[in-house]
């Protein structure tokens, strides 16, 4: 099992804290790293982030190449323009899923703004399945109608998907025996054209649907993340995460960090940076919410 990260040059900083946590938390293993850009400097990405792997072994590479018009993919403006986020979004996805026709293994998938705050081995998550969180869809959910979707594709209804959460363990038989690569594109991304986003995680689910209904019921509970709603708590859940032994992964997200105050940011830092909690030398800074996804 390896580690992975599809990354962009918007999540550099992060990426940073993620390799110093690998560093200082995780066993060796190899990480392989996207960078998702058109033209992305992969010198730079390893000038900055090799000093973090003396014990791992590091692979950052472009895109995985295939032959998708994924760039016409994404949410178009009044002029009939794609959004560019939105569309890094979308390959982002397919990204994610291209590692397993890519590499002979299962991977865990991490995105930039996860970090290791305790001793941990990535084969922890062996036993687990994508987040190891599981839901119902609700008639309300933004993600409905792409389940909806996916059902009419594959034939079938599932009873539950994987929660959208990383770090997200990805077994790559399921999806590469009954998925052909050719196929994967036009399959990821059949609920574009009916006009809902396409979702790994729902889409993943009805790979595995037989390994999710053996796990169902039995906690996973090894990383946390914060999200826009928690931000009245956020004091809280970061000193929960302190606290809580069984945390081995933690996560800010980026609407969070787009509506902090400089107080909020103080707090963040104190958390991060003091040796009375994670002792961290990167940094978690504000970013613009650049996008609605």
């Amino acid at each position: 099992m390896y580690l992975a990260t599809v990354t962009c040059n918007r999540d550099f900083q992060q990426m940073l804290l993620q390799a110093e946590s690998i560093q200082r938390f995780l066993n060796p293993c190899k990480h392989v790293i996207i960078i998702n850009e058109s033209v992305p400097d992969i010198d730079f990405w390893y000038r900055w982030l090799k000093p973090y792997y003396h014990n791992h072994e590091l692979i950052i590479r472009p895109r995985i190449d295939y032959p998708y018009p994924s760039g016409s993919i994404g949410t178009r403006n009044t002029y009939g323009e794609i959004d560019a986020v939105s569309n890094g979004w979308r390959s982002q996805q397919l990204q994610k899923m291209l590692l397993a026709y890519e590499y002979e293994d299962d991977y865990l998938l991490l995105d930039s703004k996860n970090f290791f705050i305790r001793p941990a081995d990535i084969m922890e998550w062996d036993e687990s399945i994508g987040s190891g969180s599981f839901q119902q869809f609700a008639e309300r959910d933004m993600f409905i109608g792409s389940y909806k979707k996916y059902a009419e594709l594959f034939g079938y209804e599932i009873d539950h998907y994987i929660g959208p959460f990383t770090p997200f363990m990805l077994k790559r038989e399921p999806l590469v025996s009954k998925c052909t690569l050719a196929e994967l594109g036009y399959k990821l991304f059949y609920t574009e054209h009916y006009n809902h986003p396409a979702s790994e995680g729902i889409f993943y689910s009805f790979f595995v649907d037989d390994i999710i209904k053996k796990r169902y019921g039995i906690p996973f509970v090894k990383s946390s993340t914060i999200w826009g709603p928690d931000k009245p708590d956020l004091t809280k859940l970061l000193f929960k995460m302190s606290m809580d032994s069984q945390l081995k992964v933690a996560g800010i997200h980026r609407e969070i960090l787009s509506t902090i105050s400089k107080d909020d940011s103080k707090i963040i830092d104190y958390w991060l940076n003091s040796d009375k909690h994670m002792g961290f030398n990167n940094k978690i800074y504000p970013m613009p919410r650049d996008s609605h996804i």
